[in-house]
């Protein structure tokens, strides 16, 4: 079979992607009014339909996101103690939560 419309797909893909990722200001995303709006209307949306396992992910995700922020800051060679300790820390929140979320909390 040949799927004309998917040839696109297949040179942006494997060639084109990571340049089209690295080219992206995300900086600039991720402060973008509408992207704060549509991610408000989707957790919005997941608390109605109480789908906890999917903001427990989010929560977990962003969570690790900025403790992984916090250890990487100061370009230093020698990451400080009290930042391996908070990372540690928050880690086990998240691993927590997560456990709790998705293996122990009923439907």
């Amino acid at each position: 079979m040949d799927w004309g419309f998917l040839q696109p797909l297949k040179e942006l893909w494997p060639q084109q992607l990571p340049d089209f990722l690295d080219k992206i200001d995300w900086q600039a995303l991720f402060h973008n009014p509408y992207l704060i709006g549509l991610a408000v209307i989707v957790l919005a949306y997941a608390l109605y339909k109480r789908m906890y396992k999917f903001l427990a992910l989010v929560f977990c995700s962003g969570v690790f996101y900025y403790a992984s922020r916090y250890v990487a800051t100061g370009g230093e060679d020698a990451v400080p103690l009290k930042n391996i300790i908070s990372f540690i820390g928050l880690s086990i929140v998240i691993i927590a939560v997560a456990v709790y979320f998705f293996f122990i909390r009923p439907e």
